[in-house]
């Protein structure tokens, strides 16, 4: 039996692996997570934070895919990448931060996400 990749409900499955999943859970869900507004530097647990960064991850991932099927400029392409790659690397290093770099990073992504929601 043979199978074609054009079929429209194995195209909607199909996604790019190195890219993360799109639909994560929003970090305003999360008990803990800061403001959106990013305002002080308040405790927050790491989950509410792993929640924020995975949101922002997947708001560059869908810029990437976007810019990718849409022939974007390469150069911005680049950009976004690049951008997606340090949020990755954030991501991973709120495994050993202190309260106040998770604190920060939560500070930032949360303004990055305002930003990425607006464009």
């Amino acid at each position: 039996m043979t199978s074609s990749c054009s079929s429209p409900d194995l195209v909607a499955l199909v996604h790019d692996p190195a890219l993360p999943d799109p639909d994560p859970q929003p970090a305003h869900d999360v008990p803990g997570a800061a403001p959106a507004d990013g305002q002080g530097e308040e405790l927050v647990s790491e989950t509410a934070a792993v929640a924020l960064l995975t949101e922002v991850i997947a708001r560059y991932g869908q810029l990437i895919q976007a810019g990718r099927r849409d022939g974007m400029d390469p150069q911005r392409l680049d950009e976004l990448v690049a951008q997606w790659q340090a949020c990755m690397r954030d991501r991973t290093r709120l495994q050993e931060a202190d309260a106040g770099e998770v604190a920060r990073l939560v500070a930032r992504y949360a303004a990055r996400l305002k930003e990425l929601k607006a464009s």
